[in-house]
């Protein structure tokens, strides 16, 4: 297995957008979709994608948050 490394400013603005904490996740490969963390304190694995889904607001959610 390689090392794991340091992420990179773009792989942790992808680490932030999946709700995670750049600072406690290492980069260990990087594929064309997903992108695979290991923990720093835990060794725990993650596999994350680089395109989390966008949060779509229902109309009739959007009316009552406006009032």
């Amino acid at each position: 297995m390689k090392r794991a490394k340091k992420p990179t400013r773009a792989q942790k603005i992808i680490i932030k957008d999946n709700h995670l904490n750049p600072d406690n996740w290492m980069v260990i490969k990087e594929t064309e979709f997903y992108i695979y963390l290991i923990g720093k304190d835990s060794n725990k694995r993650r596999t994350i994608t680089k395109f989390p889904p966008k949060k779509e607001h229902k109309k009739s959610e959007r009316r009552n948050s406006y009032k």
